[in-house]
């Protein structure tokens, strides 16, 4: 941020957004896949970058190991229907894949 002239900040110091979309793992496996450029048209539906509160906030990483249920990613607007319409995006456009983790293999 700073080499690019901008004013370097902590995170502690944005506040939240006012309404928030928590996205959870469907199935258990293993992160392979993060799909950085959906995460970013995610974020840019959400209302981001015009709107500094607006964004994801992402939970995991790759080759982390998750479970059914688990937070993956958050995302954050001030504007209740871009929310709506980041969600929807999101659901239709699922930016992060998972190897399924093979406990036991019976021959």
């Amino acid at each position: 941020i700073a080499a690019q002239g901008g004013k370097v900040f902590s995170s502690e110091q944005i506040k939240d957004a006012k309404f928030r979309e928590k996205m959870a793992c469907e199935t258990g496996g293993e992160i392979s896949i993060i799909n950085v450029s959906l995460l970013n048209r995610i974020a840019r539906v959400a209302g981001a970058p015009g709107n500094q509160k607006a964004g994801v906030m992402l939970n995991v990483r790759h080759g982390d190991k998750v479970r059914k249920g688990q937070l993956l990613f958050e995302i954050h607007s001030e504007d209740r229907a871009k929310l709506k319409a980041a969600k929807e995006f999101a659901a239709k456009n699922w930016p992060i894949e998972m190897d399924k983790i093979v406990i036991e293999k019976f021959s």
